[in-house]
C-alpha cells in the first residue's frame, strides 16, 4: 500500500512551516512522499519549494462551508471534515504544520498499519477536564462518554467506512450547539470535540 504524508496549508506561512517539517523528516530518514492541500493561487509557491509530491487545491463549495463563520471553521475544521476526498495515499498520516520530527518513524507506521479501524488520532479514553471542563456535559447530554481526542494527528487509511465516519462528523457539526459543546475558540466550533463523538459513536472509544 502506498504510504506518505499529507498536510492542510493554507497560506504561504504554512506551507514554509511544511517545508521545515519535511526537512526534519527527512533528516529522520523517511523518504515517504508528502502532499499538501493549498490555496490556488499558492500553487506556483508550493511547486517552487521542490519538496512536495501533490498539491491539491482548496476548493470549498458547499452547504456546511456556507455554516463557516470563522476563519480556524473555514480553514481548519472545514478541510478537516472532507480529508477523506483529498487523501493522495493508501495510508496517510496528517499532523500539524507546525509539527515537527524527532525521531525514526517506522514503528509508528507499523503500528497503525497494523489496527483494525482505518482513522487514528492521539487522545485519552477519560479526561474529565478536556474540552474546557466542559466534556462531563457534553457526554451527559450526548448520552455516551466522549473520549479527549487531539486533532494534531491522525492516520487514516483509505477504507469504506471512511465515508461513514466523516459523514457522521458533519452531522456533529451541525448538532454541535445541541449537544452542548463549547465555541471556545475564537468563538467558533472547533475539530477535536467533533472528532472525539465520532469516535465514541462509531468506534467504541
Amino acid at each position: 500500500m502506498s504510504q506518505g504524508y499529507f498536510f492542510i496549508a493554507l497560506g504561504k506561512q504554512y506551507i514554509d512551516e511544511c517545508v521545515l517539517l519535511v526537512d526534519t523528516i527527512r533528516k529522520n530518514n523517511d523518504s515517504r512522499p508528502v502532499s499538501l492541500l493549498i490555496h490556488e493561487e499558492d500553487a506556483e509557491y508550493a511547486k517552487d519549494k521542490g519538496y512536495f509530491d501533490k498539491l491539491i487545491e482548496f476548493k470549498p463549495d458547499d452547504e456546511l462551508w456556507k455554516e463557516c463563520k470563522t476563519s480556524f471553521e473555514k480553514y481548519c475544521l472545514y478541510p478537516r471534515l472532507y480529508l477523506n476526498e483529498y487523501l493522495p495515499y493508501e495510508e496517510n498520516i496528517i499532523v500539524d504544520s507546525d509539527v515537527l520530527c524527532q525521531s525514526n518513524t517506522e514503528r509508528l507506521w507499523l503500528y497503525f498499519s497494523t489496527q483494525q479501524y482505518p482513522i487514528r488520532m492521539l487522545g485519552r479514553k477519560y479526561d474529565p477536564s478536556w474540552h474546557w471542563g466542559h466534556i462531563t456535559e457534553v457526554s451527559n447530554k450526548y448520552g455516551k462518554w466522549i473520549p479527549h481526542v487531539h486533532g494534531g494527528f491522525f492516520y487514516i487509511r483509505k477504507n469504506d467506512f471512511l465515508n461513514t465516519f466523516f459523514e457522521y462528523c458533519k452531522d456533529v457539526f451541525y448538532k454541535y450547539d445541541d449537544y452542548g459543546c463549547i465555541r471556545g475558540f475564537r468563538g467558533g466550533r472547533v475539530d477535536e470535540i467533533i472528532f472525539a463523538i465520532a469516535h465514541s459513536h462509531l468506534i467504541g472509544i
